[in-house]
């Protein structure tokens, strides 16, 4: 998915950002923003940052000092929607999602060479993704060939590249609902767990996952730090840590993580599951841990 960002800074001319899949900006007033308003005196160093997913977008506020709205309603982070209006201090900005938003309604004679590039696009999309997330070298070679991002995950399945599938899906779907995930296919490692440490960051995981506060992030990532970022409970709690917000304290300047931190952390915890349990039962666990999965209907974003 391609989305469309219309600034609209005061009595300045309209421009148009345009964000492709895979791909997470962040706006503010100076140089370290990945886009820069410095004539808005009311805008954050670092005001909010824009994620654009395969089929979705979302927004994540970067200063509580500085309040981010969309359509007039203060956000911490939400999804975006098409036609959704951002505001940061005196700019506006139009979000547009979709090729159709973007560049218009095909015509009923659209040639075949629109087509056929639009294919390309989406086939440049899902291998950009694909190596943006460290799959194998097989699974970018089969990314290459597929012109739909949403069906990749069957062609791997299809392929037996379990692992490049759990580690896809841990980068795919939104962050909350990742988590909820591997919290859910961990469960009977958990369950064997003797110590309470590993229990309890699990646990902190799981109640991320049903309310993904801040200070429920908060929470995951003490707890994280104390089991020294180890085991599958510890790990857990460090992907929910690294999901959002800042790394620094709340008196300080934001530090974002890399977006890649929850879905790697993720996928570690899998494997580390998955290989707990004797080698012959590894492609059965991988596929139980799949089946687990939620619906496709779900929203799925890049992590």
């Amino acid at each position: 998915m391609r989305m469309a960002i219309l600034v609209q800074p005061g009595a300045a001319k309209t421009r148009r950002l345009v964000l492709k899949g895979g791909q997470i900006a962040r706006f503010g007033r100076t140089e370290w923003a990945d886009y820069t308003f410095t004539e808005d005196s009311q805008m954050a160093e670092l005001h909010f940052a824009i994620q654009c997913g395969i089929d979705a977008g979302s927004i994540q506020a970067l200063s509580p000092q500085h309040p981010t709205l969309v359509n007039d309603a203060p956000v911490e982070k939400s999804q975006l929607n098409h036609g959704d209006v951002i505001r940061a201090g005196q700019t506006s900005f139009l979000v547009q999602l979709d090729d159709v938003a973007m560049f218009g309604e095909a015509s009923a004679d659209a040639s075949v060479e629109s087509t056929a590039s639009d294919q390309a696009a989406r086939r440049d999309e899902t291998l950009t993704l694909s190596k943006y997330i460290g799959l194998s070298n097989e699974a970018n070679q089969l990314a290459g060939q597929c012109s739909d991002p949403n069906l990749f995950h069957s062609l791997l399945v299809e392929k037996q590249l379990l692992d490049d599938a759990l580690r896809w899906n841990a980068h795919t779907l939104p962050k909350p609902r990742a988590i909820q995930w591997a919290c859910q296919c961990v469960d009977a490692n958990i369950q064997a767990e003797k110590d309470e440490l590993q229990r309890n960051c699990w646990k902190s995981a799981v109640q991320f996952s049903k309310d993904p506060s801040e200070a429920n992030r908060r929470e995951a990532a003490g707890l994280a730090e104390v089991a020294q970022y180890e085991g599958i409970g510890g790990i857990l709690a460090a992907a929910t840590a690294w999901s959002g917000g800042s790394l620094a304290d709340a008196d300080q300047a934001p530090v974002l993580p890399d977006e890649r931190l929850t879905g790697r952390s993720i996928h570690i915890a899998l494997r580390l599951a998955a290989i707990s349990f004797p080698p012959s039962e590894l492609a059965s666990r991988q596929q139980g841990f799949l089946s687990c999965l939620p619906k496709p209907s779900s929203t799925r974003l890049i992590d």
